[in-house]
């Protein structure tokens, strides 16, 4: 009694296999090892031109669909690919990945300085300070620019390593368009380390 509730399954016992002439399925298998990439659509038109020049039945998108997947017609292309040495991928520049610091920084030693920039509308006139900091000794510095920039951001870090007492190994800053290019060129070229910390700068 319990058996004759469990539901039996009522799929067909024979199942009906589509009858597709042999001579289509090589015309298929040749378009996909030459075209790889051509796809049922594309085949629809150049198996209907074939099929009325040998005098075969023609079959739907679907079923060169199903087709494809029944005889398993994937191949992958094995040709060279050409590079453009003028291309625009050739020539572009790749980012220098940066050192993320999670935390505050907490030096042992002097010389660690953090940066930030800050933007101010007055008037509908904008300007930009400058700050930096060195973090052990608290040494700050804020100067007024009026435009944001990598240079300004370089002259202002030579002003700051003018007046500050002591030497510089590491230069903090956010991702701003500032601090990337040329300045962190200038950074890395008086030997100053350059970590990024976007979210936890000691001067918000």
């Amino acid at each position: 009694m319990e058996a004759s509730l469990i539901p039996l399954s009522t799929r067909p016992k024979r199942i009906r296999m589509p009858h597709i002439h042999w001579k289509v399925v090589a015309y298929m298998r040749s378009l996909r090892e030459t075209y790889p990439g051509i796809g049922k659509e594309k085949i629809k038109p150049l198996l209907d031109a074939y099929c009325e020049k040998e005098g075969l039945k023609t079959i739907s998108i679907s079923s060169i669909g199903n087709t494809m997947k029944r005889h398993h017609l994937f191949f992958h292309t094995t040709q060279k690919v050409y590079h453009d040495p003028s291309s625009g991928w050739a020539h572009r520049k790749t980012t220098e990945k940066r050192t993320k610091v999670k935390h505050s920084p907490k030096p042992k030693e002097f010389g660690y300085v953090i940066s930030d920039t800050i933007g101010r509308i007055t008037d509908g006139i904008k300007d930009y300070f400058y700050n930096a900091m060195e973090i052990k000794s608290r040494f700050a510095l804020t100067l007024h620019y009026k435009r944001l920039s990598r240079k300004t951001m370089q002259e202002f870090s030579e002003q700051f390593q003018m007046i500050y007492p002591g030497e510089i190994h590491t230069w903090q800053t956010d991702n701003g368009s500032e601090n990337l290019g040329d300045f962190h060129k200038y950074l890395k070229k008086d030997g100053i380390l350059y970590p990024r910390c976007p979210k936890d700068q000691c001067l918000h």
